[in-house]
């Protein structure tokens, strides 16, 4: 999933995202995207810690 997300940064795919059509339970909202962009911090982080590319 990180790499997909990596390759749409600066297009405009994330201003299609439609809530309507997300399977149950798996919306994407701006708290899930808060805790994913800590979740990815805490991860770069790790890596950095452990020197991995």
């Amino acid at each position: 999933m990180l790499p997909s997300l990596a390759q749409v940064r600066g297009t405009r795919t994330f201003a299609l995202y439609d809530p309507e059509l997300a399977p149950p339970g798996r919306a994407v909202t701006r708290k899930v995207i808060e805790h994913a962009a800590t979740a990815l911090a805490e991860m770069a982080a790790v890596w950095k810690g452990r020197d991995l590319p």
